[in-house]
């Protein structure tokens, strides 16, 4: 294209005006070319994960070609229909982000395929209609006509104002329910206001060229009644958006740097001014410089940035993951759902979209015809620009997140109908033929669009630059859970708990060496518990975010946080005042352990390690618990006759109860009661098979680098029924040791999901702790199986058949067992939950019967007191909220 000059109309000077001819001159063509391969990356990126949402493959390849041919079929209408010179890329990077994020939303909810292809449908019959709209589309330029525009607008955000309207969700009062529908208004309520302020700046046009606060305060009333609006909604996500795009058109109209500076003032205030007034702005705030509270909980953010390391460069593998531990994964926190399963790489894909995105709609911003439409425009697109990049930076811990979903991405149909229908505003504005006749008086304002062309680009390399240094360097938080052996010279300190040293690298003239140090409830024998817990961190990265991981930076080691608490350790040894015996106490809400204590003992029990990790013996009745979910668990109802003594179909041998009185009744009842022949009986109705199976799945987990060794229970030989029998209530050959126990109960006490014991539950840095993510839990028993066997454990508590539990907490479930062992004399045990109904603590005791003397221990007798000495410590111990890493 020839460079086209003109002289502006009223030029009495001389002086001719050169239109910018690079954003204009082949836009398309350049636009086409700029889309392609992006669009092609994500057309792959969709592809993958058609094979992996479990539908049937007549549907999968109907949906495949109607990915590839519905842009085609868009490219022709919106052509034929609309104008020769609408951007095509802006369509094709929008339809390849709006498949993406329907791919993601089957994924994260499914079963919403048609409600979902429905809101597609009105999408993008709403960017068809806009488009249409603003292709012949001369708007008034007067402040009445900006006016009633910016009031519809405002009107349509107010809408969840009227009660019969009005839908909560969550805290969010911005919705409405039209009978089974809901929607937010605001999202068409955007564009309009953005609009309003364009109209505005233009019929004040003289005055800018002298502009004055008061000139720009009226210019801007629009946009702080929408962020007084969504204040009062507590919908801040969208008036930053509508804010942006407004400032962007008031900064093009003011003929000086400084008043744009006081623009930017002014906004600042705004924004201190919403932070004071909003605590859920200032929590959101407080969340990017403590993702990770001091006393372990992980807030939202955290969890995205976890989410994130997880993937890595190229993530888990589509539905490979665990996307839905991130909260609002479907919506706010999208990104960090697809960056697991997808990786880094999917993410810069999806900012490459959104760069097409947004050069085109500058591009269409200098095609417009008339000066209103141009300043339109570019309002509109520094408003999509910003939403997407601000999202982008929130997802990734940079800036608070405010509310605002992901364009094309996140969940909803209102947010998909809106973002399409303002990128048919933005597309139709530049559909038709330039005017390159512009009078002088567009000139200057034309210039300053057509300057800010080529810093888009600019812009979105600074978002992905601005990310990199804010997580590598600003903020390295969290540690992924993967990585590689290391040696013992990079090896960190490791930590208790509260924070003091349990072990650390020491440098001499001998070398270098690890020392091992002795701490309350840590010393003599027990002291062999840290260096199992310290072999944890070899292979445990603890210095760096998820960017510093990718490109293999060194970094200084931080010291590792295990999961041990010298308070509950040592209460756990002045519980059992030298009787021998262990104690191990599990914490649910973080699947951690905070003590294993065993009784320093000369007969030989360490000699295979630490005893209550890995010295097993018959558990006796606790073991019922396990009984009763495999029972659950075969569909049946558990009542048993109520009877004094069971003879097995085939057996030789009689089993009795504890007592040798009648016991039985319902499940609950049974446990309660602690009644062997109730459980003799259950076993022979269930089976070896399921008895074997559920005693795996209870007493066993995965290892990995943060968790304690598994060593399952065992059962023996199941061949007849006398063995099955006598294995269903705990004795024969059945042999656990304490953890195994404790952790068969924490599966109970958590609603049925099984988690692995960790020994590490983090990092510090500076002086604050990050967490590492516990593992994805299993679900193992049905929700109400685990109610039931709860509800017999605290029955057992309140028939007062563990006196020492008694009035210990208002909410306490336990189950007591007295084994038979080698010698012909009982030990005690004792599973115990405090408190039953939310994050509980687990305690297992097992107290060894004395050779020496020939003394018998008692589970509710002997390891009962324990039992509640220990929860009384380990309560008030998690009450504490140290932060371990407050001194380091």
């Amino acid at each position: 294209m020839t460079p086209t000059t003109t002289e502006g109309a009223g030029a009495s000077t001389g002086r001719r005006w050169t239109w910018h001819e690079s954003p204009v001159a082949s836009t398309s063509t350049r636009e086409w070319r700029m889309a392609l391969l992006v669009a092609a990356s994500s057309g792959l990126l969709v592809l993958t994960a058609l094979g992996r949402l479990g539908w049937p493959l007549g549907q999968g390849i109907l949906l495949l070609i109607a990915a590839i041919v519905a842009p085609l079929l868009l490219t022709v209408a919106v052509r034929a229909a609309i104008g020769p010179q609408v951007s095509l890329a802006m369509p094709w990077a929008a339809w390849f982000l709006t498949c993406l994020g329907l791919v993601t939303g089957f994924r994260l909810a499914p079963g919403s395929f048609i409600t979902t292809m429905l809101w597609l449908g009105l999408a993008i019959l709403a960017f068809v209609v806009s488009a249409l709209f603003t292709s012949r589309w001369h708007p008034r330029v007067s402040r009445l006509h900006a006016t009633l525009i910016a009031v519809l607008g405002l009107a349509l955000m107010a809408l969840p104002l009227v009660p019969s309207l009005a839908y909560t969700v969550g805290e969010v009062r911005a919705w409405i329910q039209l009978g089974p529908f809901t929607a937010q208004p605001v999202e068409f309520a955007r564009p309009l206001i953005v609009i309003s302020v364009a109209l505005l700046a233009l019929s004040t046009a003289s005055s800018f060229r002298k502009a004055t606060k008061q000139t720009i305060a009226i210019t801007a009333v629009p946009l702080f009644a929408a962020g007084l609006l969504a204040l009062y909604l507590d919908d801040l996500g969208p008036a930053l958006a509508i804010f942006a795009g407004g400032a962007t058109i008031i900064t093009l109209c003011l003929p000086k740097m400084r008043y744009a500076l006081w623009l930017a003032g002014a906004g600042a205030v705004l924004l201190g001014l919403v932070y004071l007034v909003s605590g859920k702005v200032r929590d959101r705030v407080s969340e990017i410089w403590e993702p990770v509270l001091p006393d372990g909980s992980i807030r939202q953010n955290g969890m995205a940035q976890m989410a994130l390391s997880r993937g890595g460069w190229f993530g888990s593998g589509f539905n490979r993951g665990n996307p839905t531990v991130v909260p609002v994964v479907e919506s706010d926190y999208v990104l960090a759902g697809i960056g697991e399963e997808r990786g880094f790489v999917t993410l810069l894909v999806i900012v490459a979209l959104f760069l097409v995105i947004s050069l085109a709609g500058w591009y269409s911003a200098l095609r417009a015809r008339t000066l209103a439409m141009r300043l339109i425009t570019a309002g509109l697109t520094a408003m999509f620009s910003i939403q997407a990049a601000y999202v982008i930076l929130g997802n990734l811990g940079v800036v608070p997140m405010t509310g605002m979903v992901t364009p094309f991405l996140s969940k909803g149909g209102s947010a998909l109908i809106g973002m399409w229908f303002t990128l048919g505003l933005i597309a139709g504005a530049g559909s038709r033929a330039v005017n390159l006749n512009a009078p002088r008086s567009e000139q200057d304002l034309t210039r300053r669009i057509a300057r800010v062309t080529p810093g888009i680009p600019a812009f979105w390399v600074l978002v992905v630059a601005g990310t990199v240094v804010a997580t590598a360097v600003v903020d390295p938080l969290p540690a992924s859970r993967f990585g590689s052996f290391v040696p013992i010279d990079k090896r960190s300190d490791l930590l208790a708990r509260d924070g003091q040293v349990l072990a650390s690298t020491t440098h001499d003239a001998g070398g270098t060496s690890r020392t091992v140090y002795r701490v309350a409830g840590l010393a003599d024998d027990n002291r062999r518990l840290i260096t199992v817990v310290d072999n944890r961190i070899q292979e445990w990265p603890n210095c760096g975010s998820w960017w510093r991981l990718m490109l293999d930076l060194d970094c200084p080691p931080q010291p590792a946080v295990s999961s041990l608490s010298p308070t509950v350790q040592a209460a756990a040894r002045d519980a059992l005042g030298g009787m021998p015996g262990d104690v191990v106490v599990l914490d649910t809400a973080t699947s951690s352990v905070l003590a294993a204590y065993s009784t320093p003992d000369p007969s030989g029990r360490w000699s295979n390690g630490h005893p209550a990790l890995s010295a097993d013996s018959a558990p006796g009745s606790t073991y019922k618990i396990i009984t009763a979910a495999a029972v659950l668990d075969a569909g049946l109802d558990g009542r048993t006759e109520i009877r004094s003594e069971y003879t097995p179909p085939g057996g030789f041998g009689s089993v009795t109860n504890h007592d040798r009185g009648p016991s039985g009744g319902t499940l609950e009842e049974a446990l309660a009661e602690s009644s062997n022949t109730a459980f003799a009986e259950l076993a022979i109705d269930i089976g070896a098979d399921q008895v074997r199976d559920m005693t795996a799945a209870m007493s066993g987990w995965d290892n990995d680098g943060s968790t304690f060794a598994s060593r399952p229970v065992a059962l023996g030989d199941l061949g007849d029924p006398d063995a099955i029998a006598r294995t269903g209530f705990g004795q024969q050959d059945v042999r656990a040791t304490p953890l195994a126990m404790a952790h068969a109960a924490a599966i109970v006490a958590s609603g049925g999901t099984s988690s692995p014991p960790r020994a590490i539950i983090g990092a510090c840095r500076g002086d604050r702790f990050a967490p590492t993510d516990a593992p994805a839990r299993e679900r193992v028993i049905e929700p109400e199986a685990a109610q039931r066997i709860r509800d017999g454990m605290e029955l057992s508590i309140s028939s007062g058949n563990v006196p020492a539990l008694s009035g210990l907490t208002a909410d306490i479930a336990a189950k007591t067992g007295t084994a038979e062992n080698s010698d012909g004399l009982y030990d005690g045990w004792i599973v115990a939950i405090a408190p039953v109904e939310g994050s509980n603590i687990v305690v297992a005791v097992r107290v060894l019967a004395d050779a020496a003397t020939g003394t018998d221990r008692g589970g509710a007798s002997s390891a009962g007191p324990v039992a509640s000495a220990v929860l009384r410590a380990a309560i008030a111990d998690r009450g504490a909220g140290n932060n371990p890493c407050a001194s380091n």
